[in-house]
This record gives C-alpha cells, structure tokens and sequence, in this order.
C-alpha cells in the first residue's frame, strides 16, 4: 500500500509539471485529470478586421430567393439598430429579399426642404429600387428623440414623447400625399418606433 501510494504520487507530481491540473475527489483513492484550457486570445478590433484584403462570408442564396420585394427607408440614427434588425427579419420575415436605405429622419427626409437634394436621392433609389428590384412596397420606419427631426424642428427636443409622435403622424400623411403622386403603384406603410422597442403601425 505505502508502495502504491509513492507512485500515485509520483505519477501526479509529474503530471502537474507538465501543465495539467489535478481535481481531487475526497473519500476516493483516484484522481480527476483535466487539461489546463489555454486563455482565449482577445478579439481583433475592427480596424484589424477592416485590415485583411479577402473576407469570407456566408454564400449567395438563390437569386430567385433574393429578389426584393420592399424597401425599408429607415434614419442613420445607431441607437435602435438591433431593434430595427429584429423586427424586419423576425416580425416582418424579411430575410434577403428586401433593399434598406437609410436617411436623416427617414420620412422627414423626404419633406424637410433644408436639404432638397434629400428628397431628390430617395425618389432616385426608390425608382431604381423598383424599376431595378421590382419592389411592391415601401416601408419608412421612424423612431421618437430622432436626432433629425431635433435638428431641422428644434421644438421637437423639448417636447414629449405623445407630442413627438403627433408630429411623426403629420409627417406620416403629408408623405403619403407627396409619395402617391410620383408612385401611384406603390403601397407605402409608415411606422415609428419608441424608446422602448414598440414600433406602431400609422395607417392614417
């Protein structure tokens, strides 16, 4: 027994030498052995990434499969992306055939007259969009404390958030208006996002 003992202990001094951590079970004569997990390297930054000269990425679906059916014009505001993500993938089940193209303000865009040439560049992509795609419809999805709408409506900032939205309707029903003239075939849904996620569909 003091034999045996000598070499279980000379076995598991060595085995420790080589990097190999040791788990005792108390109450028993064996012992766990469980290879020492190297640290995960730390994840490359995004200028390292951008750095590369190929990417490799998932590869192109069907092209029947891709063939869009809708536009989202939603606004360059960063803070509900991943809202905006979720939601058109998993409520709406748009995956890979539909277009997005991003504005200042989304439907705002297309009305302010600070910038003229904005509304200008969103008839060109929704024409090439449809003419192009063959696109049915267009979705303007709007979000509350929009950084645009603050900067051309400074009033906007102040007021809340049942306020903003009544101003997001009344943009909602002038763009529809303007939009019907230059699209009439087109059905265009206008929706506007709060804080919190919860996205309202405006139909009036």
């Amino acid at each position: 027994m003091i034999y045996f003992k000598k070499i279980t202990r000379a076995v598991l001094c060595g085995l420790y030498l080589w990097g190999v951590s040791i788990i005792s079970v108390e109450g028993s004569q064996t012992a766990t052995l469980e290879t020492k997990q190297e640290e995960a390297a730390p994840a490359p930054s995004l200028e390292e990434i951008l750095s590369q000269d190929i990417f490799k990425v998932t590869p192109a679906i069907h092209p029947e499969v891709q063939k869009s059916t809708t536009l989202l014009v939603s606004c360059i505001d960063s803070d509900l992306r991943d809202e905006v993500q979720d939601f058109v993938e998993n409520t709406l089940g748009l995956k890979s055939n539909y277009d997005e193209f991003m504005m200042p303000g989304a439907a705002l865009s297309y009305l302010q007259i600070a910038y003229p040439e904005w509304a200008r560049t969103l008839e060109d992509v929704i024409k090439m969009a449809k003419n192009n795609q063959g696109i049915k419809r267009v979705i303007f999805l709007d979000h509350l404390d929009c950084q645009a709408y603050k900067l051309l409506h400074p009033s906007y900032a102040r007021e809340s958030h049942e306020k903003q939205l009544e101003g997001h309707k009344k943009t909602f029903g002038e763009l529809r208006k303007k939009l019907s003239k230059v699209f009439p075939d087109l059905v265009v849904y206008t929706l506007v996002m709060d804080d919190q996620g919860t996205i309202l569909n405006i139909k009036e």
